[in-house]
Order: C-alpha cells, then structure tokens, then sequence
C-alpha cells in the first residue's frame, strides 16, 4: 500500500482504491493506457491563474495541478482555438502547451472523477 504513484510504478500489479472501492486492478502500464482522453501539460509562470482559468473554460474535462504545469483534457481531445485569447483574458499571457502521454496517477484522478461507475464496472466483471 502507497499513496506514492512513482512507488506504484515498480509494481507487477496495483490496485487503485478511492474511499474503499477498487476502481482498477492491472499493471501500471496498463491502467495508465486506460486514459480514456488525450492529455495536455500546460505551463505559466502563474499556475493558479492559469489553473483557475482552464477550470472556468467550457471545453475544458479535467485541470489537475502537477509539478510545474496543469494536466489538461478537453471535450474535443484538441486544444481550444481560442485558448490563447482566453487565457490571456485571464491574466495568462504565457502558456505553453504540449501534448502528453498519460501516467497512473492522471489515470487515477481520471478514475476519481467516474468512481462510482468504474467500481461497479469492476466489481461485475470479478464476479
């Protein structure tokens, strides 16, 4: 038991746990493939403006905070055209975005967020 994703990693097989309900049994790599959107890392020099910003944006899933940049995923799986406009609106004139390959632990906050339905997709398929 961890709650450290880089010590998940090393595993064979891990099983994802939110509030006593498994959402995943795999190997890492596996449940990491299972990122159900594309994934974008975006940085500025002020993250929680641009954090604030990316929440507030209708095209916007998910805006998860990860070391120096925001963990991003849009309605369209493509950044908004917009985006540079918006942001900037926002007080973020210096966003860089790139795309990403997903790790465990956005595919545990992506898990997180469908909890309940993840589980009981589980739980049905154990039985």
């Amino acid at each position: 038991s961890t709650p450290y994703m880089d010590e998940a990693m090393r595993c064979d097989r891990v099983a994802l746990i939110q509030n006593g309900n498994i959402l995943a049994i795999d190997s890492p790599q596996q449940i990491s493939n299972g990122f159900g959107r594309r994934l974008f890392s975006i940085k500025s020099a002020n993250k929680y403006s641009l954090i604030t910003a990316l929440r507030s944006m209708n095209e916007t899933v998910s805006a998860f905070p990860f070391g120096e940049a925001v963990h991003v995923t849009f309605i369209d799986d493509r950044v908004p055209l917009n985006i540079a406009g918006y942001l900037a609106r926002h007080g973020v004139a210096d966003a860089a975005i790139s795309g990403m390959k997903p790790g465990i632990e956005d595919r545990f906050l992506e898990l997180m967020q469908t909890g309940d339905e993840a589980a009981e997709t589980l739980k049905t398929s154990l039985t």
